[in-house]
């Protein structure tokens, strides 16, 4: 779907409900609440594709976004196993916490075994830790996650990855680019298949 815009999607609701693959490409018009309304429409999404616009989302009430937030949580989508995001205009610090708290609330409930994160501009997310907070939850589910410019800390990748088992990962780190031998990693005794660790430099 693209070229979308609230009301029109408002009208079209009822008739993705039993939807278990959705792609929303670029050039709709919709804010991160009324994505994230719509999505928990769906409760028998599997598959999510989505494109995220920051740029339509200067008008979003915040305590209402957040509102919806906390409800997401509790309704959460059931089947939900794969998104993969492509965003753009995500530039700062709060804005990419937002950005991550969006995706707390869309996989909350989710048995998530895919998430990958694309940026269309090439920014990137510096040392913001929340979305691995997010994912540790997904320990039992989560096998590919891609997210190569979302740096985040050495150490804290380490962590990360002594609770999970994933099988392909591909994410940035503020050390410099190294060829990593997946088998090394500590990875709760797990069998990694594919791993890129990149360095994303320091700004």
């Amino acid at each position: 779907m693209g070229g979308i815009d609230a009301e029109e999607l408002q009208n079209a609701r009822p008739l993705l409900r039993h939807l278990t693959h959705l792609t929303f490409g670029p050039g709709h018009k919709l804010t991160k609440d009324v994505l994230l309304e719509t999505f928990l429409c769906i409760p028998k999404l599997e598959d999510l594709t989505v494109f995220y616009d920051n740029f339509v989302n200067g008008n979003v009430d915040n305590p209402g976004f957040l509102e919806i937030v906390r409800g997401a949580k509790e309704q959460g989508l059931p089947k939900l196993r794969s998104i993969i995001i492509q965003h753009q205009g995500i530039g700062t610090a709060h804005q990419f916490s937002d950005f991550f708290t969006w995706i707390d609330a869309l996989s909350a409930r989710s048995p998530l075994e895919r998430l990958e994160i694309h940026s269309d501009d090439g920014r990137k997310s510096y040392f913001d830790h929340s979305i691995l907070e997010t994912l540790k939850r997904k320990q039992l589910t989560l096998r590919r996650l891609v997210m190569p410019r979302v740096l985040v800390r050495r150490e804290a990748l380490l962590l990360f990855l002594q609770t999970m088992r994933l099988e392909e990962l591909r994410i940035g780190v503020d050390k410099p680019k190294v060829k990593v031998d997946a088998g090394k990693l500590p990875v709760a005794g797990w069998m990694m298949q594919s791993a890129s660790v990149y360095s994303q430099g320091a700004r």
